[in-house]
């Protein structure tokens, strides 16, 4: 899971900085393995459109690649599901203009009035702290502190001036998942106790065991993967035509 806000008074998004991997799988988690702060981000930005991203890591790094290239191909969109032999993994995006606004929103997200949006696992204590002190940064930190698969440096992007704390030079997935050997952490969800990953590597338990299978690092969404429909792609297709349509490739 992770923690996105948008805040349509400050023109700002932000998310948090986690790549985690709920082990031993998403529906019955015992451990998360994760690690922050990699350079491989849940957001980019462009001056067409920001887009943020949950779920799959793998297709969020297909998707990241698509959208920053030179010519964007309409006829090559990047897909928004993937068998991974293990079952179904999925993305949601949420696409906003410079603007502010929403073009194209999928998964659950909570509000707060007419002012923000918040979504993934640790959106309920965005909200909360959003509504008593009108941060989203300050409300993704203080989500991290409840909620385990929340955590990093909060990343934002000042949708009216194009400022952020976003990586200059954006590591890709692969770095990322070298990142989590070299440097990750391991959490036992029913203590809170925290191992260093290299330190547990010749551990035998189920969660191990998971991560031997083939688990991919993810945002989590919070909820069970599930296939998109037709009327989400096509949706997702007018929002892209309607960004790219706005200044020439």
């Amino acid at each position: 899971m992770t923690t996105n806000a948008i805040d349509r008074n400050k023109m700002i998004v932000t998310s948090d900085g986690r790549w985690s991997i709920p082990l031993p799988n998403e529906l019955h988690p015992t451990h998360v393995l994760y690690v922050d702060d990699t350079g491989f981000e849940k957001i980019i930005s462009s001056e067409i459109a920001t887009l943020v991203f949950a779920g799959d890591s793998v297709l969020i790094s297909e998707w990241k690649t698509w959208f920053n290239s030179e010519r964007r191909d309409l006829n090559a969109i990047p897909p928004t599901e993937r068998d991974t032999g293990r079952g179904l993994a999925d993305i949601n995006i949420c696409i906003i203009t410079p603007a502010g606004r929403v073009l194209f929103d999928r998964g659950l997200c909570l509000t707060h009035g007419e002012n923000a949006r918040f979504a993934g696992s640790g959106a309920i204590y965005a909200r909360d702290c959003f509504g008593k002190n009108g941060c989203s940064i300050r409300a993704i930190d203080t989500a991290g502190l409840s909620d385990p698969y929340t955590g990093g440096t909060t990343k934002y992007v000042e949708l009216h001036s194009g400022i952020s704390n976003l990586t200059t030079v954006e590591a890709t997935l692969q770095e990322a998942e070298q990142q989590l050997n070299e440097r990750g952490l391991l959490m036992e969800l029913a203590t809170g106790r925290i191992t260093p990953f290299k330190d547990a590597q010749d551990s035998k338990d189920d969660a191990m065991q998971a991560l031997k299978n083939g688990a991919n690092l993810s945002a989590p969404t919070g909820q069970p993967s599930r296939k998109w429909t037709d009327d989400e792609k096509l949706s997702l297709r007018a929002a892209i035509e309607e960004v790219m349509g706005s200044k020439p490739l």
